[in-house]
């Protein structure tokens, strides 16, 4: 027991050290003739988690930082440009810090993260018979596969950056929030449709509906759409999103039925219109069952059926 204690221990220090790991860059990274430093290093515990960056200008010993600490529970994070760092005289640098911390930059968001913008958009929290959040949204269809892209960062000017701008930390003061620029790093391989583990669970006539571990897409004919993405900031997501969330989803005519297994709850879209709802439910789901006429939701030792045809009217009249 003695030599398991002392191994565990010796695992433990090992990978603390190795989380604070640094790495550093010496070079005259602007041309002035002295050289400048960069180094960086990866912090993080079970559910939190990025690394810092600091850039000392050699000549005026200037220091700029960012990091891109996050919570496990995202698939995006944002990270502010120090104001400084904009200046003419510091282009150098930003270019330096760039090409260290971003994936490839894309002008516009790929399907998935545009469902997380429009979902963040139109999220409504009111309250109605049978469901307790809302979204209005038409699907986004698209032919071309390659805009599902998994990792990329978008660059933001203040006026965007101050929408999408979420800090795990200390965060900035609106009032200099509203005037700061960033970037949005998306880890959207949680959701990408060229997984392999794409995994087809239903169809009807020219619709096919296949899960990712936090997405539902459905393909029509030679088209794609996002029809559900798991996201802290708007449906809610698990601690860490290595855990899978989508547990399964169902047609039922002209609508979807979406089970999540964390935190265990179920969503109704109306693919047509692009309403989208979340079943209030105070049990802990174990299993459910879609029949010709009720969904019926079975908990520890509770049981709720609901009829379908009223679920889907009161959705349509959202």
């Amino acid at each position: 027991m003695r030599v398991l204690i002392s191994y565990i221990l010796l695992l433990a220090a090992f990978i603390c050290k190795a989380q604070e790991k640094e790495t550093k860059i010496i070079k005259d990274i602007n041309s002035d003739g002295v050289n400048d430093t960069l180094r960086w290093k990866y912090d993080g515990g079970s559910g939190f988690g990025g690394n810092y960056y600091a850039l000392v200008n050699g000549k005026s010993k200037e220091k700029f930082e960012l990091d891109t600490w996050g919570c496990f529970c995202m698939s995006w994070i944002t990270v502010p440009i120090p104001p400084a760092l904009l200046k003419a005289q510091n282009k150098t640098f930003l270019s330096a810090l760039k090409k260290q911390i971003l994936p490839v930059v894309r002008k516009i968001p790929d399907p998935s993260l545009s469902w997380i913008f429009n979902a963040m958009s139109s999220r409504d929290t009111s309250r109605t018979k049978h469901f307790d959040l809302s979204f209005k949204m038409p699907l986004l269809w698209v032919s071309d596969t390659s805009n599902f892209q998994e990792h990329y960062a978008l660059e933001l000017g203040s006026q965007d950056f101050y929408k999408y701008y979420y800090s795990d930390g200390e965060s900035l003061d609106p009032a200099e929030l509203k005037k700061t620029s960033g970037w949005l790093i998306f880890n959207g391989y949680y959701y990408g449709v060229n997984r392999k583990n794409l995994k087809p669970v239903d169809s009807s006539g020219t619709i096919k509906v296949f899960t990712t571990p936090h997405a539902v897409i459905l393909k029509k004919e030679n088209k794609f759409a996002y029809a559900f993405v798991t996201d802290n900031r708007t449906t809610g997501a698990p601690d860490k999103l290595r855990w899978n969330s989508i547990k399964t989803a169902k047609l039922a005519g002209n609508y979807l039925i979406i089970h999540r297994s964390v935190p265990g709850d179920v969503y109704i879209l109306n693919i047509e219109s692009g309403a989208l709802a979340r079943l209030e439910i105070d049990v802990f789901i174990k299993s459910d069952i879609i029949g010709s006429t009720h969904l019926d939701i079975r908990g520890d030792k509770e049981y709720k059926s609901f009829a379908m045809s009223e679920l889907f009217s009161e959705l349509d009249k959202l």
